[in-house]
């Protein structure tokens, strides 16, 4: 018998912003309930997805060298951790090491945004930089 084991990812970091636009805090939940879950749908095919409804905008990006199950399953657990973590804020995103989530009240699609900072570093050593095998473009 062959069983799959899915592992948690790992969580890095958040921001939560509250807004001023919001009129119905409600209405906002549940629009964006339903936005986070057809995002977690999604990620059964796409390792980028951007997608908006009722006024929220939203995105999720996972590591290129990741399954689609393996993202999917980032995915899913970001689109739980943000609303645990960001429970009444407007506009968020949360980190994990193999994907990132993000919504906002506010459309920043095809926006440059630089004024949101977060650095992280992985401390695990690449054994084999040279290798041909690895394509270093597919993991940016």
């Amino acid at each position: 018998m062959i069983s799959s084991v899915t592992c948690q990812p790992n969580y890095n970091s958040r921001i939560c912003l509250r807004s001023s636009n919001n009129t119905s805090k409600t209405k906002y939940k549940a629009n964006l309930n339903t936005l986070l879950t057809s995002l977690s749908s999604k990620s059964a095919l796409y390792s980028f997805y951007n997608d908006s409804f009722n006024g929220i905008f939203s995105l999720y990006l996972c590591r290129g060298d990741l399954t689609i199950d393996q993202c999917q399953n980032c995915v899913v657990n970001a689109s739980q951790g943000i609303r645990q973590r960001c429970p009444s804020d407007e506009r968020a995103i949360i980190w994990y090491e193999q994907c990132m989530l993000r919504y906002s009240d506010t459309n920043f699609f095809g926006l440059e945004q630089t004024d949101i900072k977060i650095f992280m570093w992985n401390v695990e050593n690449n054994t084999s930089p040279n290798d041909p095998d690895v394509n270093t473009l597919a993991l940016m």
